[in-house]
């Protein structure tokens, strides 16, 4: 009944006015509507097998082809329920859906969608740490209370155990009083961490035992107020920490990249070396002026040889020089002043014949992260004879266009990492646009998913890598999973 008097007497007012001797329009004014509310989002690719992905916000692309170790800066957003797919995108072009799940964003809240885990385990349905988004939110801080360092850390490296966590001073010894907190895969603080500006250092260790450090960052200048996001991520390259951190700031470059990468500060390197010169008979490989032991893997190689057979001599990142002498002499055929190897970086180096028809040694920086739903492999052109070539994998044993092809591929050239759908395929290698003449092959080789696969052509007169055609005399040197079990 208070309604219906209220409207009542709201009508008749209305009536009253209008019978005014004033002709002026009745003025109603409506109230403005409420401002809107935004939230924000950040999407950080933390998965160490998983391929690179596009993301899309009820449907519409907003992020395209994040990698590993990438980050978007902070996307705003109404606050409301969205609805967040992320496809994986495979080899063959096409993609696949690896989440698809509602995300309820509130006003002045920062959600941080890290996407972690195995997709390996994703696909075999098993696993204790499948692929997965984790959803770390905090209250938004504006650029004007951003008077401190704020940090959130979040645990996404899932082939990682449990970590206690201490951030200290850079000099500051560690202790059970230095812990943080401790953090298993997929966990985070809750609450943001709030320090003044300064340098810092941030170490993981075992949860029992301090003095094991399983990553340091070393001396962190952190001396200008900022709002982090920190993610340990899997190491997928060389050196003995097992993770990095992944810091966001949103202070993205120019690519749209927000992801910094602070690896451990004593972080090694890796090398591996082969012989790729048929006629020069053993050598030993010296580093910085000394000769190799007998008992060394870098003691008399023999062509078409690889040191280690699997995997990588692990190193400390540093300059060296780097010689190859005819074995047990010091007669010197190569000699390769400065070698940089950067931390967390691997090299395959191969003794070559270079373009003045002198031994060298040609060395490339490897990747060695392996992709769950691909196989990933590279072509290394080492054959002198050879000229340019094609290069094919192809389904029936026939080179045409139909097929994956590498085309005028000169020597002493590199096919960079190839993501490869994962099958059976016949590899053979012709002159270039001359499918009718087969130099290598037709090979069969199965390619895996989550592989990496290794083949450097070279000249073979003898066959000595049993790849090699009768009268061609070029063959392959296999390397990674065309030689290895597993890795």
């Amino acid at each position: 009944m208070k309604r219906l008097a209220t409207l009542l007497l709201a009508s008749s007012i209305i009536a009253l006015t209008g019978c005014d001797d004033d002709d002026d329009d009745v003025v109603i004014n409506t109230p403005p509507p409420a401002p809107a509310e935004f939230g924000s989002v950040r999407v950080i690719h933390a998965s160490q097998d998983a391929p690179k992905v596009n993301v899309y916000v009820d449907d519409a692309l907003v992020l395209e082809g994040v990698d590993y170790q990438q980050a978007s800066a902070l996307i705003s957003l109404e606050t409301g329920t969205y609805q967040i797919r992320v496809d994986g995108l495979l080899a063959d072009g096409s993609a696949a859906t690896v989440f698809d799940g509602a995300v309820t964003l509130e006003a002045d809240t920062e959600y941080n969608v890290v996407a972690a885990g195995s997709v390996a385990q994703l696909l075999a349905g098993s696993g204790d740490t499948p692929f997965g988004p984790i959803i770390a939110p905090r209250a938004a801080l504006s650029d004007s209370a951003m008077t401190d360092l704020r940090l959130q850390v979040i645990h996404a490296a899932s082939d990682v155990g449990r970590v206690a966590l201490h951030v200290t001073g850079p000099d500051d010894e560690l202790s059970a009083a230095t812990e943080l907190t401790e953090l298993s895969f997929g966990e985070f603080t809750a609450d943001p961490v709030v320090v003044a500006p300064g340098n810092y250092r941030v170490r993981l260790t075992d949860v029992d035992d301090a003095t094991m450090v399983a990553y340091d960052s070393g001396a962190l200048d952190l001396s200008a107020p900022a709002d982090l996001f920190i993610a340990a991520t899997s190491n997928t390259q060389a050196g003995a920490a097992p993770v990095n951190l992944l810091v966001a700031d949103n202070q993205a470059d120019e690519a749209g990249n927000d992801a910094a990468i602070i690896q451990d500060a004593m972080l090694g390197s890796a090398l591996r070396a082969t012989h790729g010169i048929n006629f020069v008979g053993g050598v030993d490989i010296w580093v910085n002026g000394a000769a190799p032991a007998m008992d060394s893997p870098l003691y008399n190689l023999m062509f078409g040889q690889t040191t280690p057979a699997t995997g990588f001599l692990d190193l400390p990142a540093d300059t060296y020089q780097i010689q190859v002498a005819a074995n047990a002499t010091a007669t010197v055929l190569i000699d390769i002043p400065e070698l940089m190897l950067a931390p967390g970086m691997a090299y395959s180096a191969t003794a070559v014949i270079d373009a003045d028809g002198n031994p060298s040694l040609w060395a490339v920086a490897e990747d060695l992260r392996s992709i769950a739903t691909e196989a990933r492999l590279r072509v290394l052109h080492g054959s002198e004879s050879a000229g340019e070539v094609d290069i094919y994998l192809s389904a029936d044993m026939m080179a045409d266009d139909s097929d994956i092809k590498l085309s005028a591929v000169p020597y002493l050239a590199d096919s960079g990492i190839l993501s490869i759908p994962p099958a059976s395929y016949y590899l053979l290698v012709t002159p270039a646009g001359m499918p009718e003449v087969v130099a290598i092959g037709p090979a069969m080789i199965n390619l895996e998913a989550g592989k990496r696969y290794t083949a450097i052509a070279t000249d073979d007169p003898m066959n000595v890598t049993g790849l090699a055609t009768d009268g061609i005399g070029i063959g392959l040197i296999l390397q990674d999973a065309f030689v290895a079990t597993e890795e």
